[in-house]
């Protein structure tokens, strides 16, 4: 007879039981994994979202500039003249400072640029534009159109969305006839 050593009836020695706890731990560490990829996912297509609605608050400015020069627009049949203030506001070529690389601060926008009201649920503050003139291109070079300023205009038009701290920016280059 072998004295210290000591078997169970049924020759079993606990090994199922270590594996069950390894078996459990692996499982545990996979839905951890599992839980901090939804969090990471969740987190991602929040700021998806957010940056949609500020492209599309940027947007619904850039139309609102643009439908300034349209059919029963400000400036539909008259030349707008650089200078003004407020709503009226035509900016001189590259005077605002507004390219992709230098977006401008939202407190620079909000004292700049002309504000688009309406319901816009979560943009706040409302998406804003400004204009700018960007060129003329004379009809002849006869100095009494020269003079009058007969030929095609393009003016900048820059629109601001913003939501909580992400920002979009969009251009675009208007081209009207004046005659």
């Amino acid at each position: 007879m072998n004295i210290g050593t000591h078997h169970s009836p049924d020759g079993q020695h606990g090994s199922a039981l270590i594996i069950s706890l390894l078996i459990l731990i692996v499982l545990t560490l996979l839905g951890l994994a599992a839980m901090s990829t939804n969090t990471l996912e969740e987190k991602m297509a929040g700021n998806l979202r957010t940056k949609d609605v500020t492209f599309q608050a940027a947007e619904s400015g850039l139309r609102a500039g643009e439908d300034r020069f349209k059919t029963g627009g400000t400036w539909f049949t008259t030349i707008p003249a650089i200078g003004g203030s407020g709503a009226n506001q035509i900016w001189d070529r590259d005077a605002t400072g507004v390219t992709a690389a230098n977006p401008q601060p939202a407190s620079w926008w909000a004292s700049n640029s002309i504000a688009v009201t309406g319901s816009f649920g979560t943009p706040n503050p409302d998406p804003s534009y400004l204009i700018e003139e960007y060129g003329f291109v004379p009809d002849t070079l006869n100095p009494d159109d020269l003079a009058r300023r007969v030929g095609v205009f393009s003016f900048r038009i820059s629109a601001h969305g913003i939501v909580g701290n992400t920002a979009s920016v969009l251009q675009s280059v208007y081209a009207k006839r004046y005659r």
